[in-house]
C-alpha cells in the first residue's frame, strides 16, 4: 500500500518504535480516517490499536503491526514506470518488483556545453507541444552526461537539462513525444528598438 512520506519503510513498525517512519503512519492514517492518537513519532499503544482497526478494514490478519513490506513511502504520488516481477513469481529478499516514478510530466532536453548558460536551474521555458499549442515550463535539473561515440568517433560531453510542465492537462497522453522547447538567451526591458535599415541623424 502507498503511503505518503519522506523517509522509506525500512523495518517493522509496532509498540515502542520511535522515528519519522512512525510520524508517517499515523498522518496517513488519521487521512485515512482513524483516529484516538497523536500524530507524532511515537508507535503507542493507541497507534496499536488504529492499526488494528486499518488492518480489519483491509482484511488483513489483526496483529496491530504494521511489517515490512506492507506499506511503501513516498514523497507523493507515483506513477509505475515498469514490472520487475511477474505475477505468481515467487519473491525473494532485496528483488525489485516494480519501479516507479512521479505523475508530473518531463521533458528531457540535451544541449551542446556553449549552451549550458540558457539551461539554469529555475529558467522558464515554452514548451510546444506535437498540436501547436504552447504550455509553460521551468528547468528542474540541469546535468553534465558523456554520449559514448559511435565506432570510431570520440565520446561527447552534453549538457542535459529536465523541463518540468505546468500543465499537465495539456500534456496528457504525450509519454515519450518529440516537443521543441525555447530557451530565451536574454531580456531587455524598456529598449528602445530601430528597424534594422534605419539611420540616425
Amino acid at each position: 500500500m502507498l503511503l505518503y512520506g519522506s523517509t522509506p519503510a525500512y523495518r517493522d513498525l509496532k509498540i515502542g518504535a520511535e522515528g519519522e517512519d512512525v510520524e508517517s503512519l499515523e498522518r496517513n492514517l488519521r487521512r485515512l480516517g482513524y483516529d484516538g492518537f497523536t500524530v507524532d513519532d511515537e508507535f503507542t499503544y493507541d497507534t496499536y490499536k488504529a492499526v488494528m482497526e486499518w488492518q480489519e478494514d483491509r482484511g488483513l490478519d489483526e496483529t496491530g503491526v504494521v511489517e515490512l513490506g506492507r506499506v511503501v513511502f513516498a514523497p507523493g504520488r507515483v506513477r509505475v514506470e515498469s514490472l520487475e516481477a511477474e505475477e505468481g513469481q515467487p519473491t525473494r529478499p532485496g528483488q525489485k518488483v516494480l519501479t516507479y516514478t512521479g505523475t508530473s510530466k518531463v521533458v528531457t532536453v540535451q544541449l551542446e556545453t556553449e549552451d549550458q548558460r540558457m539551461a539554469r536551474k529555475g529558467a522558464k521555458v515554452k514548451v510546444t507541444l506535437p498540436d501547436g499549442r504552447s504550455v509553460a515550463g521551468r528547468v528542474t535539473e540541469v546535468a553534465t552526461i558523456i554520449v559514448p561515440g559511435e565506432g570510431q568517433e570520440e565520446s561527447q560531453t552534453r549538457v542535459e537539462a529536465l523541463v518540468s510542465i505546468g500543465s499537465t492537462k495539456s500534456a496528457k497522453g504525450l509519454d515519450k513525444a518529440a516537443v521543441d522547447v525555447t530557451f530565451t538567451a536574454s531580456q531587455r526591458k524598456n529598449v528602445l528598438t530601430l528597424p534594422v535599415a534605419a539611420h540616425s541623424l
